[in-house]
């Protein structure tokens, strides 16, 4: 079956990282929500602590997460300055089959521009114009050269 469809909209949250895509076609309307790129910028590795903190940084945001070591081991990276990776922040659990690395926490405390959530203890801060808390999240992570063709 071959449908032809119409852009009809574009939008982008900033504070979720993601650009939704609205196509309609004749009699059906089709949404697509496309997470954002960023590069990594630094990691520090932790080694009493055994984590690694990402500093990933995008157009006008900054995001800094820590992760395990082994979870870098279980999924192959070698992450260094300069890696593109994917990165959801989500209120819901949908679609995690495509990430390589998804995790579930709570917001710790929230400011101007500004956010953080913690993973079991793990700490993920949020930093740009227009970031929007959500209380529970889902953090979705995927390195660029592991995209869905």
């Amino acid at each position: 079956m071959r449908v032809r469809l119409r852009v009809s909209s574009v939008e982008t949250y900033d504070y979720a990282k993601v650009a939704a895509l609205t196509m309609r076609g004749e009699g059906f309307e089709v949404r697509l929500e496309l997470p954002l790129r960023l590069r990594v910028s630094s990691v520090e590795t932790y080694d009493y602590a055994k984590v690694a903190a990402l500093t990933m940084r995008g157009e006008g945001f900054e995001v800094r997460l820590e992760l395990p070591l082994r979870v870098l081991d279980e999924v192959g990276w070698e992450i260094a300055a300069g890696d593109e990776l994917e990165l959801e922040l989500s209120a819901d659990a949908e679609d995690i089959d495509v990430w390589e690395v998804v995790l579930s926490g709570t917001l710790l405390k929230a400011g101007e521009n500004e956010a953080t959530y913690t993973f079991g203890g793990l700490l993920c801060t949020v930093k740009g114009a227009g970031v929007k808390p959500f209380k529970k999240v889902y953090l979705k992570l995927r390195s660029a050269r592991a995209l869905p063709s």
